[in-house]
């Protein structure tokens, strides 16, 4: 057990020989390539986080394969040291699963809970990671999270929930991520296609006074007051939007495909509706 994990309720260390085995089985398996700029981007995102502002990376999910990619994209990228600073925001339900769960438990992690889990203790799972998750961001900690909450099954863009957008601070930044060719490497039903060509996309880092700025313009031109929870859908929209869309090719972008809406736009005429992960 590591310190953090004494000191932190609720945040799990995981198992780092499993994490690492299950990364090298994923660079085994793929071809992979940075697109254009993407390294830059991942440079500018990490100087940030070195600087002390509160980092996140949020990432598209339609394969198993993406966790382990995702840690091959940060050691290839030159940034193990961002890596071994990273935990996710896991969802419940997958822990449940025997294969799956014992792989996803690997991770550095803190479980927040899902909709429709059956799990109950959603309230006590809530509790905690509102303690924890802000806590270990305190700590230098490097939050990762799959907005959309599941795996896509068609490889396209989904609604996404709103828990980034709940714990994220507005002093933090978002570096927006795309797993390009996961799918066709481990599909969600199937079996791997061993030498598929993988393409890993950084964005440019998303700051959160940008949003929040935007978000308090609305206000003071409508004279309308934002609720918390539009807030926090409102900023995981312009994340997916601005962020993570643009990664894509259009035929993958999904929900997200109109990049012209602006955050006005959307409190005017009401953002398309978002699953709840937390309950």
């Amino acid at each position: 057990m590591s310190n953090l994990e004494r000191e932190i309720p609720g945040y799990h260390s995981g198992n780092r020989l499993i994490r690492r085995a299950s990364e090298e089985a994923a660079r085994f398996s793929s071809r992979r390539q940075f697109s254009r700029g993407s390294l830059d981007n991942l440079d500018k995102a990490v100087t940030l986080w070195q600087n002390g502002k509160e980092a996140w990376i949020a990432s598209n999910h339609e394969s198993d394969a993406d966790g382990p990619l995702v840690a091959v994209s940060l050691r290839d990228g030159g940034h193990p040291e961002f890596l071994d600073k990273m935990f996710l925001l896991m969802g419940d339900k997958i822990l449940r699963k025997k294969f799956r769960g014992w792989v996803a438990s690997s991770y550095r992690q803190v479980v927040v809970p899902q909709q429709g889990s059956g799990n109950g203790n959603t309230r006590e799972l809530l509790k905690t990671a509102n303690n924890a998750i802000p806590a270990l961001l305190k700590e230098g900690m490097v939050a990762f999270s799959f907005p959309e909450g599941t795996r896509s099954r068609d490889g396209l863009l989904h609604n996404a929930t709103s828990v980034l957008g709940h714990y994220i601070g507005d002093e933090a930044f978002v570096l927006p991520m795309a797993l390009e060719g996961a799918r066709e490497l481990w599909p969600v039903e199937g079996f791997p296609n061993f030498g598929s060509e993988v393409t890993f996309h950084f964005g440019k880092p998303i700051l959160m006074t940008e949003i929040i700025g935007e978000i308090e313009g609305y206000e003071k031109n409508s004279g309308k007051r934002v609720t918390k929870n539009k807030r926090n859908e409102i900023i995981v929209d312009v994340i997916m939007r601005r962020g993570i869309a643009p990664l894509l090719p259009e035929r993958k972008r999904g929900e997200y495909s109109d990049f012209s809406v602006s955050v006005s736009d959307l409190l005017r005429n009401g953002n398309h509706k978002q699953k709840m992960l937390i309950a």
